[in-house]
């Protein structure tokens, strides 16, 4: 029996955690199950310190979906749609995650499951530990995301799939999304997101200020004692009053006499290299040098860097390998404005094009094409010289494009992953030339 068919012979099997959360993944492959199975056992023990639980006291279930459909389904018979466009959801003692972005058998095969399910997994399942303390309806949204968020980047950590901050393009987003509502005056007081108020912050800015709020209490030794009271304290109609004058308190014993002015201060002191425009992109944290960038199936990843924008004289290199599938094309992005950037796209099975994309026009234009040989699923060495306003690009050492650019080179630089795309990015680096 081939290694395909026992992972299916096997598919019914269900591996529990020391924690006795139960993971069912019918339709994935025995190493997604187990790796599953080991993102809730560190998730699970995780939550169980940071809310005093022991994990092993802990009976539910976890589902992970290997499609959109499976979760859809499952999701609208539990709650009627709440959680469809979440991709995850935790109720009592049962939650349910998509895997996100979704991938093909080979390519989970060879990556594994994606960092963002891992990291989705690890939030359920704090949700889960969450969820057996009686005053669990009372607890705030902060509260709920913060913590599950923690344990989310925990976890993604301690598997290898994430690195310690600010190198991890996720938590640097975080800040980096919180900095810009700061500038822009959006970002609501310390007290005011203690009170779940969202004032005119996005859906994910949302998220990131709950987590924020989660790593600055960490960070400075309010978190713990904000956790025993919400444990301990009864639920009910004043529950959320209490644990934010307790947490403020808490902080100003700490020596904090001012905490808004010491969150926002933290944030902005906080560093934030990436950008990450659209998910997913993971920095291993195993293996140095080495990114793994996966696209949902409709949109296009993209991660920029946020680093001192470089002068329009530099060589950007490193080596790409992009997956087999149906789709196979992986960007390098340069020259980021307010008005757009260039884009290298390197197809397996075809070449090489450059691109400006004009965002004010929401139109793209195509400045050169090559034909020559990147193989799907063999690592080929890249090198896109900019200067004078020229952008040349060798492959394996060899030169295959050299074209003018219709606007400056200057600007931050990325990585991309065309929609339905996955690639591994290795040893990518810019280097300024004189």
């Amino acid at each position: 029996m081939n290694l395909h068919a026992h992972a299916f012979v096997l598919a019914a099997l269900v591996f529990p955690s020391t924690a006795q959360i139960a993971v069912h993944a019918d339709t994935l492959p025995i190493a997604a199950r187990e790796q599953a199975a080991r993102a809730v056992e560190i998730a699970a023990a995780e939550a169980g310190r940071l809310w005093s639980v022991d994990p092993s006291t802990i009976a539910a279930d976890l589902t992970l979906h290997a499609e959109q459909a499976e979760y859809e389904a499952a999701e609208q018979k539990l709650t009627n749609g709440r959680f469809r466009q979440n991709g995850a959801f935790a109720l009592g003692g049962q939650a349910h995650v998509e895997v996100q972005p979704a991938l093909s058998e080979g390519r989970m095969g060879e990556l594994g499951l994606p960092m963002q399910t891992l990291r989705l997994i690890g939030h359920e399942t704090a949700h889960l530990v969450r969820n057996t303390l009686p005053n669990h309806p009372s607890h705030p949204q902060w509260l709920a995301d913060a913590t599950g968020q923690l344990v989310s980047e925990h976890t993604a950590r301690a598997m290898g799939v994430a690195p310690d901050r600010p190198a991890d393009p996720w938590t640097s987003t975080q800040i980096h999304r919180l900095k810009n509502a700061a500038a822009e005056g959006r970002l609501p007081t310390l007290e005011e997101l203690l009170s779940d108020a969202q004032g005119n912050l996005t859906p994910s800015e949302r998220y990131a200020a709950r987590w924020a709020i989660g790593a600055w209490m960490q960070d400075h030794g309010v978190l713990r004692p904000a956790l025993a009271f919400a444990r301990q304290t009864g639920g009910g109609r004043m529950y959320a009053e209490q644990l934010r004058s307790h947490a403020l308190e808490t902080a100003r014993i700490q020596g904090i006499d001012q905490p808004d002015a010491h969150f926002r201060g933290w944030i902005l002191a906080q560093p934030s290299p990436w950008d990450e425009a659209i998910r997913s992109l993971a920095v291993s944290a195993d293996q140095p040098g080495r990114w793994t960038q996966i696209a949902f199936p409709n949109s296009n990843a993209v991660a920029w860097t946020t680093a001192a924008q470089p002068a329009d004289r530099y060589t950007l290199r490193g080596t790409v390998r992009i997956l087999p599938g149906e789709r196979r094309q992986m960007n390098i992005l340069l020259a980021r404005s307010a008005d757009g950037f260039v884009s290298v796209a390197l197809t397996a099975g075809w070449g090489v094009t450059l691109f400006h994309y004009a965002s004010s026009e929401n139109r793209w234009t195509r400045l050169a094409a090559q034909e020559t040989v990147i193989d799907a699923g063999v690592p080929v060495a890249f090198s896109v010289h900019a200067a004078d306003g020229r952008v040349r690009l060798e492959i394996d050492g060899e030169p295959v494009i050299d074209a003018s650019s219709p606007v400056s080179l200057a600007g931050a630089w990325g990585v991309g992953a065309q929609s339905g795309s996955a690639g591994v990015w290795q040893g990518v680096e810019l280097v300024a030339e004189p």
